[in-house]
């Protein structure tokens, strides 16, 4: 199924001035907020301080458990928030087609991964010391798989979506890119090169959207 920009703005067209300032996009994203961030707050608060209470196998079972419900959930309010607000179905999150989705988006990755590994690799800035439990790998793959879709749902689905509809594409990408780059500025080793080569991943990954 192809989906067009507009299928993904907002489907009211409000007459009074209250309902033209609930629909204006800068106003939704903080409406997004309201749906998703008190979810946010008690499970970095409450539910994450119960799974670091815990250990070993059942620790890590807790962590992996704890990314699945957290992202369903996750799209559940962000579902919720789509049909009361904007009245109309998310197809940015349809199920639709999904799996297949997924499944190329891993493929790709991988890809992408792998020959920037063997390319630091080859010039001499990567090796292998030592090898450690593949459990490490599952257990990165669900907690930092969990960041990786909240950052894809702020930056691309909310902030770049809303965007889109009040500048247009072209502006959006390049704020959206601006502020992705900016909110990384704290890392450890950032730098001038790391936040362009960040401005440059968000663009493809915008693109990609």
């Amino acid at each position: 199924m192809s989906i067009k920009n507009e299928q993904l703005f907002t489907n009211v067209h409000p007459q009074s001035v209250i309902g033209r300032i609930i629909q204006f996009p800068i106003t939704r994203i903080l409406i997004v907020a309201l749906f998703i961030v008190p979810f946010l707050l008690f499970h970095n608060n409450v539910i994450a301080n119960l799974i670091a209470s815990s250990s070993g196998l059942f620790h890590s079972l807790l962590v992996n458990a704890d990314a699945v419900v957290s992202i369903v959930i996750f799209m559940l309010l962000y579902s919720l928030y789509v049909r009361f607000i904007e009245k109309r179905k998310a197809y940015e999150i349809s199920k639709e087609k999904s799996i297949v989705e997924f499944g190329w988006g891993i493929l790709i990755s991988f890809v992408l991964v792998g020959f920037m590994v063997l390319l630091m690799s080859l010039l001499g800035y990567y090796r292998v010391i030592q090898l450690d439990s593949p459990q490490i790998i599952i257990d990165s793959l669900f907690f930092f798989g969990m960041g990786a879709f909240l950052q894809v749902l702020a930056f691309r689905v909310v902030l770049f979506r809303l965007f889109e509809e009040l500048l247009g594409s072209w502006f959006a990408f390049v704020l959206v890119a601006t502020i992705f780059s900016v909110a990384h500025i704290q890392n450890p080793n950032s730098g001038l090169w790391s936040t362009l080569a960040l401005i440059i991943t968000d663009i493809m990954l915008l693109a990609a959207f």
